[in-house]
């Protein structure tokens, strides 16, 4: 009769359970190369260029449409933006200027024409001297015999200085480059072609809205194409469709990695352990460990990177290794079959080898790249959930008995030979040791790191062509560089913003370059209660009536700007702009950090930034942000970081390793493959030409966790028996590994690459050395 399961299996299995539950329902897969951004030391900068990728400027998708003639690819644009403003992903869609801006900008700026009369004070007080006065009503003069009369007379009973007149000058001039305007609608820099924009209301990389949008887009597009005829042509610049690919990418390598790595452990397990029942129960701790790994993964974190799910679909590697090991011992056993493993040694070795790599992984968790944490967390938590699985619910459910398999008892036998012959040869084995050694030296001496985050991803050419060319018709801000005022609150940050933009005016005057600020928009307080300081001198009345006289004018034809003058005057807020008509204009300009708020200055045309830099470099709290720069220091930090972490990982190992064996000789043996395997596969890609980054780091920690469960089975076995059996295990897990690494070192994918490669090499590198060294540095048992 069939035992029955005990209860640490069924609560197991129970556990494992809940966690796919939870994995499939809550899972969202992110791409943001930000989730690679560590937490620097300038955090703000930091925080910033996290929150970028969800900005207004990253959400914003720029159409162009092309027709032989002009009227037909608006006739097409119109329609487009039709079925945009219809989508409800889309936030806002412009086709051309609003004609209802302008009636808002009059009614918002109108009542604090006063507050916003010049952003210097000194200037206001200027303007409400009696000199001051002549001269605004001389230039009034001139202004009403000039083409702008008609605006000017609507204008002047209110405001004889033309202060709101000039707020809406200045609003145009500081506008800086954008799409052209014919007849009101949008066209490109060579008037050829129409202009469309708009923006989605969720950030480019959540692909749980822009996936639907996108596809619904596709079928819009489609649609003009039939409509319209074959020499319609839109193009589109827009950050979705490159993080689209990218995902689709991903999941599309890591479905090929899954299927074919799965398809050859199949077969490779069958070959040696011959039995269905045996095959389900190892792939039990690998489906475990990436149920188990990828549901604390998303408590923690809420997303999943899909560099994490690549990597998770890897954990076969080390996962695999703990049933593997389990059967070689029971199918490798040259004698009656056995019904539960009771070598003490198989156990120790696998809790040991568990405990060693989930050493090396935490110190990933505590890494700044939330990238980084995810892998690390990820691995120590589905490591041990595959180690867990193994002992308390796979051994439950083993066949009674466990009959030896003939191939696995010749090759557990073959292996015991090899061992033997490598202790008789040991010239041999030094050789290839000492081979190691220098193949590690010579080639870790010509690596070379490249901490470029751009290098993480491989971006689709096509897309890229298309992107640049919409951006080199329809001029808009750069979406890398800016100049940042940040405060702890909206009005330090306005302060430090307006004389960031007095000064960038002065450096922009010599054509260099354009930018747009919210300044153009709104001040600090301090500025405007000052400017309504000057205005609210009960001489100004009197100054104005004089001067009204003596200019000619009739001052009750101003009676309107006399008792505003009385009246109390009101500032320009932040929240009156964001309930206007134009808040989506200065959206784009605030970005709300868990700190304070950092305000953008938007940069156009800067090829050469020194200019900028000097400007604003000595202002407190005011920085230029080129964030390709800020993000390849944040990685070469970060890389030199998590390379600390790595040897803080080894010493762990090592510790364990030296309070397990109390030999330093044996400890080595069980270290030393790992080492010699890493510093090797990082030296023939240093060999081969490829610039090292940091995911090859990382992927070292796999190679070192897998080496030191080779050595520490190898070790654990020979103290007892079946040295033969526990190589045989180690083939087996090393086959399975680099047939799955050996196909993501393929991926399209720079970053997956870089983990395969690094991968798939240390871990062959380790089955190795694994033998060998054991041999030479621990002989006897």
């Amino acid at each position: 009769m069939r035992p029955r399961l005990p209860i640490p299996a069924w609560l197991g299995l129970l556990a494992v359970a809940a966690a796919v539950v939870y994995v499939v329902s809550t899972a969202r897969i992110t791409t943001s190369v930000t989730h690679f951004l560590a937490s620097t030391e300038d955090r703000r900068l930091g925080e910033l260029s996290a929150r970028l990728p969800s900005s207004e400027l990253a959400r914003t998708i720029v159409f162009t449409v092309d027709a032989p003639e002009i009227e037909k690819a608006h006739a097409a644009a119109d329609d487009l933006a039709r079925a945009l403003a219809d989508d409800p992903e889309i936030a806002w869609v412009r086709r051309g200027a609003d004609p209802s801006v302008g009636q808002a900008l009059y009614e918002l700026y109108r009542p604090v024409r006063f507050a916003m009369a010049r952003d210097d004070p000194e200037r206001t007080a200027q303007l409400v001297t009696t000199e001051g006065i002549a001269q605004a009503l001389a230039r009034l003069r001139r202004e009403l015999a000039g083409p702008l009369a008609p605006v000017v007379k609507r204008i002047a009973p209110h405001d004889p200085w033309l202060l709101h007149f000039d707020r809406l000058r200045a609003l145009e001039a500081e506008r800086g480059a954008g799409p052209e305007l014919d007849e009101g609608r949008f066209v490109t820099a060579d008037g050829r072609g129409a202009v469309v924009l708009a923006a989605t209301r969720h950030a480019p990389f959540d692909a749980a809205f822009v996936r639907p949008f996108s596809q619904r887009l596709d079928r819009t597009l489609a649609d003009l194409d039939r409509r319209f005829g074959p020499d319609l042509r839109i193009e589109r610049s827009s950050i979705h469709r490159i993080a689209l690919w990218s995902e689709d990418v991903i999941r599309a390598d890591v479905q090929r990695i899954s299927i074919v790595s799965t398809g050859a452990l199949v077969a490779v397990l069958l070959f040696f352990f011959r039995s269905l029942r045996l095959l389900l129960l190892a792939f039990l701790p690998l489906a475990s460990g990436i149920a188990v790994g990828a549901a604390v993964t998303l408590a923690a974190f809420g997303t999943i990177h899909g560099l994490t799910v690549a990597f998770g679909a890897t954990l076969i590697g080390v996962a695999i290794d703990y049933p593997s090991h389990l059967f070689a011992h029971l199918c490798g056993a040259d004698g009656p079959g056995t019904t539960r493993p009771t070598d003490r040694g198989v156990w120790r070795g696998i809790f040991l080898g568990a405990a060693t790599t989930v050493a090396g992984f935490a110190g990933l968790a505590a890494a700044s790249f939330p990238a980084v944490r995810e892998m690390g967390i990820f691995a120590c938590s589905g490591v041990a959930a595959a180690v867990a699985v193994t002992r308390w619910v796979v051994v439950p459910l083993l066949p009674a008995p466990v009959s030896p398999v003939p191939i696995t008892v010749r090759a557990a036998a073959a292996a015991e030979r090899l061992i033997e012959a490598i202790g008789r040869r040991r010239r041999w084995g030094l050789t290839l040791v000492a081979a190691g050694i220098v193949l590690g030296g010579t080639g870790l001496g010509r690596a070379r790191f490249e901490d470029d985050a751009k290098v993480l991803q491989r971006l689709e050419p096509d897309l890229l062509a298309e992107d640049e060319r919409v951006r080199a018709r329809v001029a808009r801000a750069d979406a890398s560089r800016f100049v940042v005022a940040f405060g702890p609150d909206l009005d330090t940050a306005l302060q430090r913003n307006d004389e960031a933009a007095r000064r960038l005016r002065t450096v922009a005057e010599a054509g260099t370059f354009a930018y747009r600020s919210l300044h153009a928009f709104l001040w600090a307080e301090d500025v405007q209660r000052r400017n309504v300081g000057f205005f609210d001198d009960p001489a100004v009345p009197e100054r104005l009536r004089a001067g009204l006289e003596a200019a000619g004018f009739v001052p009750e034809a101003f009676a309107e700007a006399f008792a505003d003058l009385r009246a109390p005057k009101p500032i320009l807020t932040w929240d009156r702009i964001a309930a206007s008509e134009i808040a989506d204009a200065v959206a784009a300009f605030r970005v709300d950090l868990s700190d304070g708020v950092a305000l953008l200055t938007l940069l156009e045309g800067t090829d050469d930034p020194g200019p900028i830099v000097d400007a604003v470099e000595d202002l407190e709290g005011v920085r230029y942000f080129d964030q390709r720069a800020f993000l390849a220091r944040a990685y070469r930090r970060y890389r030199e970081r998590i390379e600390r972490l790595v040897l803080v990982g080894l010493a762990f190992v090592a510790l364990l390793l030296l309070a397990r064996y109390r030999r330093i000789r044996t400890a080595a043996a069980a270290f030393g493959p790992a080492l010699l395997a890493a510093a090797g596969a990082l030296s023939i890609l240093a060999w081969a030409g490829t610039s090292l980054t940091m995911l090859h780091l990382v992927s070292c920690l796999l190679v070192l966790s897998m080496g030191v469960d080779y050595g520490v089975f190898l070790a654990e076995a020979r103290r007892g028996e079946g040295a033969g059996r526990a190589l045989v295990g180690i083939a087996i897990a090393c086959a399975s590994t680099v047939l799955s690494f050996g196909l993501l070192g393929l991926s399209a994918q720079p970053a997956l690459a870089a983990i395969g490669a690094t991968t798939g090499l240390g871990v062959l590198l380790a089955f190795v050395f694994a033998p060998t060294t054991l041999v030479l540095l621990d002989p006897t048992p």
